[in-house]
Order: C-alpha cells, then structure tokens, then sequence
C-alpha cells in the first residue's frame, strides 16, 4: 500500500457549496471595513458640515441690496459727477493688476487682483466672466459679515473681505472689488466674476481713494496697458515711451500756450471792435446834434 501522505487541517467556510479559505477572505473583509468607516466618517462630516452652515446667518440686508440690484452707470447722483471725473480706478485684465489713475494720468496707487474664472466679457449671469467696459461705483459697503453661497450649497463667511465697492455696469448685479479670505488666489483666474485684492489692499482703497460715482474701467483680454506716469516695476515705461510720453506733455503745454495767446489776441480784438464801434456812434451822434443845431439857428 502506498504511505498515505499526512493531512493538513485548514480552516475555510462555505459559499456556494464550495470551500473558500481564509486567506482569500481576509483582503474582501479589510476593503468591506475599510470603505464601511469611510462613509461612515464622511456622513458624520458633512452632518457637521451642515450643522455649521445652518448656524450662519441669512446675509445682511445691504448684501442683498449690493449683490442683487442692478443699475445703470449714468444713474449717478449728478452732484458727484465733477469729482467722478477725476480719479478713477483702472483693471487690466493682462495684467492682473488695479490702478488709481488722476486727471493727470499718474498712477497714485496699484495692486495685484484675481478676476473671473474663464476669460472674456461676461455675457450671463453664472459664466465665471469678469464684465468689460466702462462702470461706476454705486455703494461701499462693510462686507465682513456677508455670507456668500458656494456652488454645492454651504454657507461661507469671509469671502469678501473688510469692503465691497458695489460697481454698477447697466446688466449685472453683484459685480464689485472687494477683499478676499484665499489671498492666494490673487494674480489668478479665480472669481465668479468680482475683482479681488487682499485685505490690507481693500482698506487702503476705500481709506484714501474709493467714494461713489468714482469711474472704474476694465480692460479687454488683450487691450494693451496705458501709458500711465508713475507705473511699478512690473509694468515700468520703457524710455521710448517715457520720451513719448515727455514729447506730448511738452507739445500739449505748448498747444494750451498758443490757445491762451489766442484767446487774448481775439479778446484785444473784440475790445477793440467794441472801442471803434462806440466811437463811430459817438462821433455819429456828434454830428447829428451839431446839425440839429445849425438848423435851428437857420
């Protein structure tokens, strides 16, 4: 008789009929607890999640104002227009970048932005566009209580910073500058449409330049940045231009210089007109009287 070969005793379970040993079973129960604790734990967050976002606050009754009316750029109380015409705030989209500009072209202020997420004018509320086009600022407003609701429901405090400058572009609500709790994202593509500058950037606008019916212009994707006086280092004139630049100050001073003298020589003229003309009547009158006289003497 062969030797019976010795038997090895192996523990298995039965599925099917068939015998499984546990090893194969150990891998299929360590998933089964693994992917069991993971939805537990991500049901427990966005419980909690929840419990957070329903503990906000509805937003404030002057976000509702700001991010819902819409008006129209020339509805300007005209009182401020004179001052509106003067310092004003200009967006290059090229380069992600606000500036402070004066009557005089010179830039009196510039910082780094993030604009809307995709790029072009906006067409549609929802695009994640910044609009393009010439604006006016219709409202600041402390904004650091505002809520802002993100895509998938929650509610987050913060978002705009210390202030927003309510901008009034005749077709979307809501647009505006404001600051922002992702100072990363400053020098990207990451709005849903407003200009964003960080905290401290945000203070100093509305502080010492930032007051309604200021005039904010915003650039196209590819319009060329002006040629303003005074630019940082990042966007500093080259001496091509800044000699351009001098040229037509020197020729612009000299146009105004001409005009003046013009002006006076055709006042001098007129006066003088005026003179000749009173002494014609004068002498005219003169005459008539000393004709009158002789006739009466006749």
């Amino acid at each position: 008789n062969p030797r019976e070969q010795p038997k090895t005793r192996t523990t298995s379970y039965m599925f099917t009929g068939k015998p499984i040993h546990i090893i194969y079973c150990l891998p299929i129960l360590l998933v089964s607890v693994f992917f069991g604790c993971s939805q537990k734990k991500t049901h427990i967050d966005e419980e909690a999640l929840q419990e957070l976002t329903d503990s906000l606050p509805e937003a404030p009754e002057d976000q509702v104002k700001a991010l819902t009316e819409v008006e129209d750029p020339d509805s300007v109380d005209p009182a401020v227009l004179g001052r509106a015409e003067g310092t004003y705030i200009y967006i290059s989209k090229p380069k992600m970048r606000l500036y402070v500009v004066n009557r005089k072209d010179s830039v009196l202020f510039s910082c780094g932005i993030a604009c809307g997420a995709k790029k072009g004018n906006k067409e549609e509320h929802g695009d994640y566009r910044t609009p393009e086009g010439r604006f006016r600022v219709v409202g600041i407003y402390e904004s650091t209580d505002w809520i802002h609701k993100t895509r998938d429901g929650r509610k987050v405090k913060g978002c705009y910073g210390p202030y927003f400058l309510s901008l009034a572009t005749g077709k979307f609500a809501g647009i505006g500058i404001h600051g922002t709790n992702a100072p990363r994202s400053i020098g990207r593509r990451a709005s849903e449409g407003c200009i964003r500058v960080n905290t401290n950037h945000i203070i100093y606008l509305k502080q010492n330049y930032a007051y309604c019916g200021m005039r904010v212009i915003i650039s196209g994707e590819t319009e060329r940045l002006p040629e303003f006086i005074g630019l940082g280092a990042e966007d500093r004139l080259t001496p091509a231009q800044i000699a351009r630049l001098i040229a037509d100050s020197i020729a612009r001073v000299a146009e105004a210089d001409s005009l003046r003298r013009l002006d006076s020589l055709a006042a001098v003229k007129v006066a003088e007109e005026k003179v000749a003309t009173a002494d014609s009547l004068a002498a005219t009158r003169i005459a008539a009287d000393s004709l009158s006289a002789t006739r009466e003497e006749e």
